[in-house]
């Protein structure tokens, strides 16, 4: 199923930590941390999953994605369906029949449309930006504007171009690996400053921090966002929150 946000359920749902834009499109059940922020004309489909400060820009598409936190989704983003191109056709009449009788074939085969596409945390992907069926995109990685990603992307990676292709390394190697072994988005920063625009100064803030005892852990607990027990007739479903 699927829930279309209207103003009155986006005032609603503030109160819950998610920010949802009159006009977007959300399937339920809906599996989210708190807090998310997706914008108006967003259309998710399937199994989709967004962790903590995540951002959905206008207008993109997305079936089946799996989102880490502090990701930032550009508009016009969409995930590219598959189709059967070792079969003698690849049309959706083999599988997945989508006109009506009496115009119908019949269908004797399987085959998954979408498989899920898993994004790390604190992913940049830029405005119009296709992203293949069941690819990995890992934490850090920032994707070019306009760019097809048709393969997993390595952590800390930069990726542009049609098909994508590795273009540098967001940070030296030591620094990953110390960003790896202490990830800042795994904690509770609104009371840290951390100096952003200087990488490896804020990561040894927050290495001292974590240290010293002075920061806990951003544990919200997932969330799940779906329709409740079916009311009485006429009356129309509640929206309830259940333990992820």
């Amino acid at each position: 199923m699927s829930l279309s946000i209207n103003a009155e359920l986006s005032k609603g749902l503030e109160s819950y930590g998610l920010f949802l834009s009159e006009g977007s499109l959300l399937p339920t059940p809906f599996r989210f941390e708190t807090p998310v922020r997706v914008w108006h004309a967003v259309q998710m489909h399937g199994g989709c999953s967004v962790g903590a400060y995540s951002s959905i820009s206008p207008g993109a598409l997305l079936v089946d994605v799996r989102m880490g936190r502090y990701c930032s989704i550009g508009d016009g983003v969409q995930t590219l369906s598959d189709h059967p191109a070792g079969w003698l056709t690849t049309h959706m009449l083999a599988y997945a029949p989508n006109i009506p009788e009496p115009y119908r074939h019949q269908s004797v085969g399987q085959f998954p449309s979408h498989s899920p596409v898993v994004i790390g945390n604190d992913v940049w992907i830029g405005s119009r930006v296709s992203l293949k069926s069941g690819i990995t995109i890992g934490d850090g990685v920032v994707i070019g504007a306009g760019a097809v990603v048709t393969r997993d992307v390595a952590p800390f990676t930069v990726v542009g171009g049609v098909p994508a292709r590795a273009i540098r390394q967001r940070f030296p190697d030591a620094l990953i690996e110390r960003i790896q072994a202490c990830p800042w988005w795994d904690w509770d920063l609104r009371t840290l400053a951390l100096d952003w625009q200087h990488p490896e100064k804020a990561q040894s803030t927050l290495e001292a921090a974590v240290a010293e005892g002075r920061l806990s852990r951003w544990n919200p607990g997932w969330r799940l966002l779906d329709h409740g027990t079916p009311p009485a007739e006429g009356q129309p479903a509640p929206l309830v929150f259940l333990p992820g």
